[in-house]
């Protein structure tokens, strides 16, 4: 007979024992392996016990054995021998362990030492086999102890047993049995320090609380002066590099009751020293710096060069004191001379450029900054639309040929979230729509498979709208079976302009006749030159166009040059969208009857500009039920005419709370997103749709990296509100992926100039304000980008001290002295202290208790460099950078 499922239990062991099979070793340890309760390990271990004592079968060698046995003798066993009666509760004490461990302690001994040597499982393990029992005879510890002084069990091997456990690597959660039971035997002193060279071993275990009770044991010993000062010397490195702060600073103790002893070894001591000040803790580099002052008598080259190698990752705060051990000379006159004769020829390069361009990047704020002696360069503020956007490098090259269509095609439907391929392959779809080669049939064979293997899965079908989806409706067009599913239109979703305009394409390659694309962008960042717009209008005018969806996309994506030019040549186009477009370039025009159009041509005519003449053309719409709510239409896509006032999505561009549907894709690491494409000439809507992605909500894991994060990579893309608030919710996220995102971008934004400290800071202090922010999350991250360069250290330092103005709810902000500690390291590290008024203020209420008390009188105690030394080759690096910016803004002018 087979059986599916078998569960192990004493009435099974039983019944394999009174048959007495061939193969009963192999049984019982099959038993064993199977049990998954401490209760039946108990009774299995019990059973297969006495076989082993009649001789039956040798001693398993599975770990679940002897570990089972201190269950079954610890009162874990339900079922009482052949009595099949229940054996006392384990939570009744009436029935002393220690009277059944004497019982058959002969039998027993064996295993009592294996249970050192194995080390379990999560079902299985000593620290697991614990009872209520404990507190009154200390459980199975307790009994191996009290039989221990009653001279039943060896005790000296007892304590070498469990120190040799300990360095057997099992899992800290089950080492805790063995250094909780050794500290139960009360070790004496004279034992401890026979075993010193087993704690000193146990000092290099990656486990921290395991190099904790090492490091406590060493320390009494070392107090009662048993320990020979050279082996500490000797066997405490492990020690120094042990993350848990307590081993470090006991390893520093050790040492300096060593050195006490024998002053003949500092200079074997000093380099070990130097090790400390590489500790995350400025605690524990605090004191080996100490320790190596008071041993300076004894410098050598080996303990130079030690502390010469940790000088840039130790802590600001005591760099100089550290410098002042190694004796290093002076050169701040040449450092400033040096920095001075740079920043004379950044001004020349400054003064050849055109004056509008240097207060757009920054470069007239960079030059104030260093007449005026700040500690803060202001950011450049630029609206993106005031700058050149069509870089040459960038050009988008089209598609030529129907078999690198087809190629491309195969290539995004596998990889969607690149929505620039995917606009580049959609183009080329409707170009080639009837200009097919002879055998198009067996070119597209291999993409209509893949067509098939990624059809839309969503019950509601919501999926046509990703990338991904318009790409299956497009592409889709070219097959005979092609049929436009049904799908939740949800009338507000900017995004559905999209998915209207792969309907109108779909319309077009179902009928192999051209039609002309306006929306096709001509450089990456999907921005359409102004005068390539005209063209292709003026071309349309033989050529069906491709309808009202492509024009509304066409106008957002217009870049901001060439338009005088452009307005010019589109003085001969007719019609509405001529009118239109006109309107979008600068032109004065009268509005038509297509309101989508129009709300589109004057976003795109002043994207950052509230505008009467579109609210007045809205405020039907804005009555309506759709200002309430999301409204949401189960519609044939066919059904939607291939013209019409149908584009409500462009009118919901006024407000950035309704394009939540745009973020709404749980799955966009695989389907894409279509938030940068829809309107790059203003950002605004995807760092909106950033800040509340998924993962920013602590949602880590399948979860893609907020497009607003990388967007910002791009040096031409402006700072606003809701990038700073994007980018505070990144410092506070859960997700590991998503917070190195955030410190790249703010990497980049300050590199470049966009970001201040001031307006870094006044962003934090709102943050703060919202009093949900996790503190201990953001201290490395902000340290990360301090340390990416002089000038990021200036700009994190002056962000801090902004955030510590006092905040209006007075609210206590829980772990808030690691802010105050990065803070006082980077005042340290820039030369700078504390002189902003209200930061003061806040610091002292926020550091009035708790850890933050000594941190924030250390930190308001602490004195800057009258010299500004630091400051000059911060400013001279920022100056070049927005140099080089307008520099490459100007090239791009020059070609225009």
């Amino acid at each position: 007979m087979k059986l599916r499922r078998w569960e192990p239990s004493y009435h099974v062991c039983r019944a394999i024992i009174d048959r007495r099979p061939p193969w009963l070793a192999e049984a019982a340890t099959l038993l064993m392996e199977r049990c998954d309760s401490l209760w039946r390990i108990a009774d299995i271990a019990h059973c297969v016990h006495e076989l082993v004592l009649q001789g039956l079968i040798p001693p398993p060698a599975h770990a679940r054995y002897p570990i089972g046995l201190a269950f079954a003798y610890g009162g874990y066993r339900e079922w009482l021998n052949d009595e099949k009666w229940y054996d006392r509760s384990r939570h009744d004490a009436s029935s002393p362990i220690l009277d059944r461990i004497r019982d058959g302690l002969d039998g027993l001994r064996p295993e009592i030492w294996r249970q050192f040597e194995v080390e379990g499982d999560n079902e299985v393990s000593l620290i697991n086999c614990q009872t209520r029992r404990e507190s009154v005879e200390g459980g199975w510890a307790g009994a191996l102890a009290t039989l221990s002084d009653e001279g039943l069990l060896e005790r000296a091997r007892l304590l070498d047993a469990s120190l040799e456990a300990l360095a057997r690597g099992f899992a800290p959660h089950r080492a805790r049995w063995h250094y909780q039971f050794h500290e139960l035997m009360a070790p004496t002193l004279e034992e401890r320090a026979i075993r010193a060279e087993l704690y000193f071993d146990l000092l290099a275990s990656p486990a921290g609380p395991i190099a904790s009770f090492a490091m406590a044991a060493l320390l009494k010993v070392g107090k009662a002066r048993k320990l020979d000062p050279a082996r500490v010397i000797l066997r405490v490195e492990p020690a120094l590099y042990c993350a848990t702060v307590s081993v470090a600073k006991g390893a520093l103790k050790l040492m300096a009751g060593a050195l006490q002893e024998r002053p003949d070894l500092s200079a074997r001591a000093l380099p070990l020293l130097a090790i400390g000040l590489e500790h995350a803790s400025e605690e524990v580099q605090d004191g080996a710096l100490a320790q190596m002052e008071a041993g300076a008598g004894a410098f050598d080259e080996p303990a130079r060069r030690a502390i010469e190698d940790r000088l840039q990752i130790m802590s600001p705060a005591l760099r100089s004191r550290a410098q002042a051990l190694l004796g290093a000379r002076q050169t701040a006159n040449e450092e400033v001379r040096g920095v001075e004769a740079c920043i004379a020829t950044l001004r020349q390069r400054a003064m050849a450029l055109p004056a509008d361009l240097r207060s757009l990047a920054g470069v007239d704020a960079a030059l104030q900054a260093i007449d005026a002696g700040a500690f803060d360069v202001p950011r450049a503020r630029f609206t993106g639309m005031d700058i050149p956007r069509l870089n040459p490098e960038k050009a988008i090259v089209p598609i030529e040929s129907f078999e690198e269509f087809v190629d491309e095609a195969l290539i995004v439907i596998e990889r969607p979230m690149e929505i620039e391929r995917v606009e580049r392959a959609l183009a080329a779809a409707l170009r080639f729509s009837a200009h097919r080669p002879p055998d198009a049939a067996g070119l597209l064979a291999p993409l209509q498979l893949a067509l098939r293997r990624f059809a839309p899965k969503r019950w509601d079908r919501s999926d046509w709208a990703t990338p991904r989806g318009v790409l299956q409706i497009t592409l889709e067009a070219f097959f005979d079976e092609f049929e436009l599913a049904q799908a939740v239109i949800p009338k507000n979703d900017p995004g559905f302009v999209l998915l209207l305009r792969a309907q109108d394409m779909a319309r077009a390659i179902r009928s192999t006749k051209t039609a002309s694309q306006l929306s096709e962008p001509t450089h990456s960042g999907f921005w359409i030159d102004p005068l390539v717009a005209v063209r292709r209008s003026c071309a349309a005018e033989a050529t069906p166009i491709l309808g009202l969806a492509d024009q509304v996309l066409t106008l957002l994506r217009l870049a901001p040059e060439g338009r005088a030019e452009a307005l010019r040549q589109a003085a001969r186009l007719t019609g509405e969208w001529g009118a239109a477009l006109r309107h979008a370039l600068g032109g004065e025009e009268t509005f038509g009857a297509t309101r989508a159009l129009w709300v589109a041509a004057r976003r795109a005519r002043a994207p950052f500009d509230d505008d009467d003449r579109v609210a007045e053309l809205m405020s039907d719409w804005l009555a309506g039920p759709l200002r309430h709510g999301v409204h949401a239409q189960m519609r044939d896509l066919a059904d939607w005419p291939a013209s019409g006032d149908f584009c409500f999505p462009t009118e919901a561009l006024l407000c950035t709370t309704w394009l939540w549907p745009l973020g709404g894709c749980s799955d966009a690491f695989r389907l894409g997103e279509w938030i940068r494409a829809l309107w790059p000439q203003n950002p605004r809507p995807v760092f909106t749709l950033a800040r509340n992605a998924k993962c920013m909500q602590d949602e880590a894991g399948l979860c893609s990296i907020a497009e607003g994060l990388t967007l910002l990579l791009d040096s031409d893309v402006p700072i606003d509100a809701a990038a700073l608030l994007m980018l505070c919710n990144g410092l506070d996220a859960q997700d590991k992926a998503t917070a190195r995102a955030t410190v790249d971008a703010l990497i980049a934004v300050i590199d470049d100039g966009r970001l201040d400290g001031e307006t870094l800071g006044a962003a934090i202090h709102d943050y703060l304000s919202r009093g949900r922010t996790i503190a201990k999350r953001w201290p490395q991250r902000l340290r990360d980008i301090a340390s990416s360069s002089l000038l990021a250290a200036f700009v994190v330092r002056r962000a801090l001290e902004r955030a510590f103005w006092p905040l209006e709810s007075r609210a206590a902000i829980k772990d808030i002295h690691c802010w105050i500690d990065l803070l006082r390291e980077l005042c340290a590290e820039t030369g700078t202290s504390i002189s902003d008024s209200d930061s003061r203020l806040g610091i002292e209420h926020h550091g009035r208790s708790g850890k933050s008390l000594k941190s924030a009188r250390a930190l308001l105690a602490q004195e800057g460099d009258s010299s500004k030394r630091l400051f000059a080759p911060a400013v001279a690096y920022a100056l070049d950078k927005r140099l080089r910016r307008a520099e490459g803004w100007n090239g791009r002018f020059a070609l225009e």
